[in-house]
């Protein structure tokens, strides 16, 4: 019997599952030299321009850019990944300059539309990435311009645009661009309507207006958002706003961000307001200071937030609805140290040596106050601790009493013993909140007033797999893929961060066996999750350990992964050029089929 038929078969399918993948998987693009003809399959014959390289991708494939300036405009495809920096001689991908670079780069790959519209389109796109490139020149539309887009946009440097850095982004739970690591500078906005989007670890300074405009729903975490002609935040609501410093902005730290919620951010030096009418956001274990007219002005709530050497009164709530603020220490401030209109809820917090103390300006309904501390407000040496309200002293719990502040002088408002310690009300305290230093409320059985507590015990952190890796069909991608979380002692997420590597335990899986695809992700809300991982060989036992800066590594249960017997024609459990000789030789009937 002529087995050449099925062989024929057996090779071309080989081929097309196996070989042309690999032939593709790197595209190269070189506008400093390459020679024809231009095949995009080596840095010698790279394409010259970028978008000629996309063109040629396929799904999953890799497009490199050495360093140049490239005057054009480029459209990202579905889970093609566009790098740039490269020096035109890499074999390896990591053999690229690190990220962040030198200035000036001598690598640095620059993608310039000259003002003939936005520079980089990303629109109905998964998947994608573009990582490593200064991204400048596009008129009012903007650098990158992305709708209902899950792409990722990291290592780059967005700048000298007339219309927004990033403008666009997802479109709902199942469409989020990921923004992390760039530097996003001297465009007319930064930031703009990017939906859904997770933004984080980014530098966002120097723009013409607001550092974010309409980014809602998005995750915006771990930014400097700094040096901005307007806002650092504008009309983000809802959106959670956690770990970011956010300073020095010519108008307000935050405004119009209603229904917000965040905790571990720094709001310092803003021209106006640290926050400006962000109705209804809850926002935690945050610092508020050295803000021009006051730390805020709005319905809001704060809960263990610290808020200092504001100018021009602290609180103002100029909108019906209620206030919270719990557990906050509003002290040093040059102008009132509460001011309200309408309803509010005070508790556990100090008030304390403030222009003036509590202060109602108008409004028929007072507020619940309850076990605060207010000591010391005083103008011109008359004491304003209570203005258009009766002293609370000897009322619900209210003490007026010195706090004992470490050192108010330097900043330093840990309380070290004294009236405010265990004389708080335990019922405003949720079960695992923290104080301002992360560590465990009500630590000697009644809560203290003020953003700390005494004696305080930071809990050991830990790395935990919430999501175990699994196994598939190699070299497919794990399933389900990895996720790891940053808990304390108690299993509590803690907001953490940095990132996390994950790589093959050493002893474990096959030998020679690789981790492919995306093997450090950013911590985000306490959680690394990776979306892109798989192994390239077959086999059982493989472990991953998952390391971060500071944390002890943690391993995963053994998982396993099965062979593709469509590919691995030869079956010896692996894809490698043997299975190319096999096909060759049953093709030319020196071998059986097996």
């Amino acid at each position: 019997m002529d087995n050449r038929p099925c062989s024929l078969f057996l090779a071309f399918f080989f081929l097309f599952c196996v070989l042309l993948p690999t032939r593709a998987g790197i595209i190269y693009v070189n506008g400093n030299g390459a020679t024809p003809p231009y095949t995009g399959q080596s840095w010698d014959h790279a394409f010259i321009n970028i978008q000629d390289g996309i063109n040629a991708a396929v799904a999953d494939d890799e497009v490199w850019v050495a360093y140049g300036h490239y005057i054009e405009r480029i459209t990202l495809k579905n889970s093609v990944r566009v790098y740039g920096g490269f020096a035109g001689v890499e074999t390896n991908r990591a053999q690229r300059p690190p990220f962040p670079r030198v200035s000036p780069d001598p690598y640095e790959t620059r993608i310039d539309a000259n003002k003939a519209g936005g520079t980089v389109t990303a629109n109905n796109i998964i998947g994608a990435v573009l990582d490593g490139f200064t991204v400048e020149g596009a008129n009012s539309s903007g650098g990158i311009v992305m709708s209902s887009s899950s792409t990722t946009i990291t290592n780059c440097h967005i700048t000298g645009n007339q219309g927004a850095g990033i403008i666009g982004g997802g479109n709902g739970p199942d469409r989020k661009p990921l923004v992390t690591a760039n530097i996003i500078d001297y465009n007319y906005t930064g930031i703009q309507a990017c939906y859904y989007g997770i933004i984080t670890g980014n530098t966002i300074s120097h723009n013409d207006g607001d550092g974010l405009l309409t980014c809602y729903y998005a995750a915006v975490t771990g930014n400097t958002i700094s040096h901005n002609n307007g806002d650092g935040l504008k009309s983000c609501s809802p959106a959670t706003i956690s770990t970011n410093s956010i300073s020095h902005n010519v108008s307000d730290g935050m405004q119009l961000c209603d229904n917000a919620v965040g905790s571990g951010n720094t709001i310092s030096f803003n021209g106006q307001y640290g926050i400006n009418s962000c109705a209804g956001a809850v926002l935690t274990s945050t610092v508020i200071s050295d803000n021009t007219l006051g730390a805020t002005y709005g319905r809001l709530s704060l809960i263990s937030c610290l808020v200092t050497r504001n100018g021009g009164g602290l609180l103002s709530f100029n909108a019906d609805g209620v206030a919270k603020v719990v557990n906050c220490t509003i002290a040093a401030n040059t102008g009132d140290g509460l001011a309200f209109t309408g309803n509010g809820i005070f508790i556990n917090n100090i008030i304390a040596f403030n222009k003036r103390g509590l202060v109602r300006t108008s409004g028929a309904t007072l507020p619940s106050f309850s076990y605060n501390d207010v000591y010391g407000n005083i103008t011109d040496t008359t004491a304003y601790d209570y203005v258009g309200l009766a002293d609370q002293t000897g009322n619900a719990g209210n003490i007026k009493e010195d706090p004992l502040f470490a050192n108010r002088a330097s900043g330093d408002f840990h309380i070290t013993g004294g009236p405010c310690v265990n004389t708080g009300d335990n019922n405003a305290v949720n079960t695992g909140d923290v104080d301002l230093d992360n560590a465990p409320r009500i630590q000697n059985g009644i809560v203290d007033m003020g953003c700390y507590e005494t004696g305080n015990v930071t809990l050991p952190l830990s790395l935990f797999f919430s999501v175990q890796p699994g196994g598939g069909t190699a070299p497919v991608r794990l399933n389900p893929q990895p996720v790891v979380r940053v808990q304390d002692a108690t299993g509590a997420l803690v907001a953490h961060t940095g990132s996390i590597t994950l790589s093959i335990k050493s002893g474990t899986g096959p030998a020679g066996a690789t981790l492919l695809g995306t093997t450090t992700m950013p911590i985000i809300n306490g959680r690394a999750v990776f979306w892109n991982l798989a192994v390239n060989k077959p086999g059982a036992g493989y472990v991953l350990t998952a390391v971060s800066d500071g944390l002890p590594s943690v391993d995963s249960q053994p998982f396993s992964t099965a062979a593709n017997p469509w590919c691995d024609l030869n079956r010896d459990g692996l894809f490698t050029l043997a299975d190319i000789t096999y096909a060759l030789r049953v093709w030319a009937g020196l071998d059986q089929p097996t």
